[in-house]
């Protein structure tokens, strides 16, 4: 595998004028093959090993599609039914909700409606009844914005047409869920990401994709590092010295270990201490979760390289040999 940035500059290194075509490319591509082998890698296409990878990256896409309709959902409501989203908060593709947009697609609905019928339709929906009171008083508080029929029949029918359409994501993504935790449970890898702190039902899947099963597929960490897109790039020539992240990745990938470093911080004891020492020095969020990221990735590595699930206290054994500034509240 080359990556399209490396084939593209290895054909201008012998093309100063900036010629092109597919012969010269493909003449090109042949020569870096030949020629430095050690440059490029070997690629397993076979569906079975890339499964869960396929999975996980599909499930995310249509996350995104969910997150697009829920956003445009959230923006009309704001127009002509505010109260909605007050009761709603931020999970608007929650079936219950969709439920009572549903029943209940404007202000005029609300206000009309007994309150008796509002309350047991909330009760019979969720389990914590005490935040029926307050939703209900917020819904009956409702102002009416639109009082046109025509125009609120829009509306309406906008509200109806989202709904649909969420559901359906709703639908499809649950069926993946199913797929991934199956695929996910089923691998002889499971107990020892399952070990890590914060590697939840969605994030182990993607963290188990990522590293795969072939225990020769990375010769170093340095190169899950790399190819994770965690490392940071260093820029420096002369007096001029830039550190600074990766770009040319996928996105899905170090966004992955980044979710898992932050789900750790409430999971694991080191974690806590090393991410609130920086927050302490004024080290902004992202970057001190790509830090967490980047020390994990060294743990998983030698985890996944030895089949050795993870264990909290042989961990904070070692930090507490190694005396760390961050960790000296343990040492001591």
């Amino acid at each position: 595998m080359v990556h399209p940035t490396t084939a593209s500059k290895f054909a201008k290194t012998f093309h100063l004028s900036g010629a092109k075509s597919d012969r010269a490319d493909t003449k090109s591509l042949l020569e870096l093959y030949l020629k430095h082998p050690d440059k490029v890698q070997k690629v397993d296409s076979s569906f079975s090993k890339g499964k869960l990878k396929r999975l996980n990256i599909k499930r995310r896409d249509l996350v995104g599609d969910r997150t697009r309709l829920t956003n445009q959902l959230t923006a009309l409501l704001k127009i002509y039914y505010p109260n909605a989203l007050k009761v709603v908060g931020n999970h608007l593709y929650a079936d219950m909700f969709l439920d009572f947009l549903d029943k209940y697609p404007s202000p005029q609905d609300v206000i009309n409606a007994h309150q008796i019928g509002i309350t047991k339709f909330f009760n019979k929906r969720s389990t914590k009844h005490s935040k029926t009171k307050e939703r209900v008083q917020i819904l009956r508080s409702s102002i009416i914005v639109v009082n046109d029929e025509d125009e609120l029949d829009y509306y309406i029918f906008e509200i109806q047409q989202f709904c649909h359409k969420i559901r359906s994501l709703n639908k499809v993504i649950k069926a993946y869920d199913e797929k991934i935790e199956q695929a996910y449970r089923s691998n002889e890898d499971y107990e020892m990401f399952q070990s890590f702190p914060g590697a939840d039902p969605s994030i182990g899947p993607r963290l188990m994709a990522f590293f795969g099963g072939d225990r020769d597929k990375f010769k170093s960490v340095n190169e899950v590092l790399k190819i994770s897109e965690i490392a940071p790039v260093t820029i420096q020539s002369g007096k001029m010295n830039i550190v600074r992240r990766r770009f040319s990745c996928d996105r899905f990938t170090p966004l992955s270990f980044v979710e898992f470093a932050n789900n750790s911080i409430r999971s694991s004891i080191w974690v806590h201490e090393f991410y609130y020492h920086k927050k302490a020095l004024n080290i902004p969020h992202f970057t001190i979760l790509r830090a967490l990221a980047y020390k994990w990735i060294r743990i998983m590595y030698r985890c996944w390289k030895t089949r050795t699930p993870y264990n909290e206290k042989t961990y904070l054994e070692v930090l507490a040999q190694r005396r760390p500034a961050w960790f000296q509240k343990f040492v001591n």
